[in-house]
């Protein structure tokens, strides 16, 4: 956590996170001439020896390494847990994972009774950080409770929460609005944020006084190009073709899998085996991506109807010749004629 009390600093502090390989960047914009800013930085999987202040010559942080250097560093501020989200949420709560209700990345929600940082900030007279949707949305909500779901069908590896949609989709479907999708949600939600502060800094000049939520996806982004630009080595999740990562699998699917990530691009880690039952959902998922390209590529009804009858994600060939049809109609303007 880095304090300053001049905002010209905060703003190039800011300038130079925006090149660092991080997880989370968040701050607390101070309303009164009196209070320090404050900016927290937090990073995935970021070791004490990792970086150049604590004696690393191999990985290169100058940025990083300046902030320490003009700063002041805590040596004794550890971590409340080696996973990702239940170190963010007990930042957020200074209270033990275990306690605020989120035990592992994608398990758990923060509890509504909990008391957040953010919230005491507000109180202190800063602008209160936007809201985690990820984390209190109740689409998210709803989400995570069928974590345990997934998980009582597959005990032997972490749940992912998307295959609810995969895995769970008569009860999806029963508890979906399909007036106000999640779809819907995130347009009147993180999407409007976004636009509505883009064009106030647009229209002002200037970012002084507009904070914004930076989430997972936006820093993979930055994570990324890290790697590829200072040849970091990154290990990231990416989509990579096969090529016997997964022994057991087709080798030339498309998959997402650990890499290390360097100038020279994504080095797939070998996985070796993996389970029947993932295997097979990751082959009709594979089938019915190449019969969709097909279906595009001969301008094939047929194709395209037996891809969306293989989806997961939908029950029966009669519903997916009725979602294929309105499919058509909705997008003459954009699609090839079928036949």
């Amino acid at each position: 956590m880095f304090i300053y009390k001049n905002t010209l600093i905060m703003e190039k502090t800011l300038k130079l996170c925006s090149l660092l390989p991080l997880f989370a960047v968040s701050w607390g914009y101070a309303q009164t001439n009196n209070s320090p800013n404050i900016v927290l930085i937090m990073a995935d999987d970021l070791g004490w020896g990792d970086v150049g202040f604590n004696g690393n010559t191999h990985i290169q942080t100058p940025c990083l390494d300046r902030l320490a250097s003009e700063g002041v560093v805590f040596e004794h501020f550890y971590a409340g847990a080696p996973l990702s989200s239940p170190t963010r949420a007990s930042v957020l709560t200074g209270r033990n994972a275990y306690r605020m209700g989120v035990f592992a990345p994608n398990v758990g929600i923060l509890r509504p009774e909990e008391t957040t940082l953010p919230e005491i900030l507000k109180e202190k007279g800063y602008a209160k950080e936007t809201e985690d949707y990820q984390h209190r949305a109740q689409s998210w909500k709803d989400t995570y409770l069928m974590a345990k779901d997934v998980y009582a069908l597959d005990p032997e590896t972490v749940p992912n929460t998307y295959l609810k949609y995969y895995l769970l989709q008569d009860e999806v479907v029963e508890h979906s609005n399909k007036e106000y999708t999640r779809a819907n949600e995130v347009m009147d939600s993180r999407e409007k944020e976004v636009f509505d502060t883009a064009k106030g800094i647009i229209e002002k000049g200037s970012a002084e006084g507009y904070t914004f939520a930076v989430g997972a996806h936006a820093t993979f982004i930055v994570d990324l190009a890290c790697a590829l630009a200072f040849n970091t080595k990154e290990r990231m999740l990416l989509i990579v073709p096969n090529n016997g990562a997964i022994s057991n699998f087709d080798p030339e699917a498309m998959v997402e899998i650990p890499c290390l990530v360097g100038s020279n691009g994504p080095e797939p880690l070998a996985v070796g085996k993996i389970p029947e039952f993932q295997k097979g959902l990751m082959e009709q998922q594979v089938a019915v991506e190449k019969l969709t390209v097909d279906a595009w590529m001969e301008h094939s009804y047929l194709k395209l109807w037996q891809a969306l009858t293989l989806s997961k994600t939908v029950p029966s060939a009669k519903i997916a010749k009725k979602i294929l049809d309105e499919l058509i109609e909705a997008n003459k303007e954009y699609w090839p004629e079928l036949s």
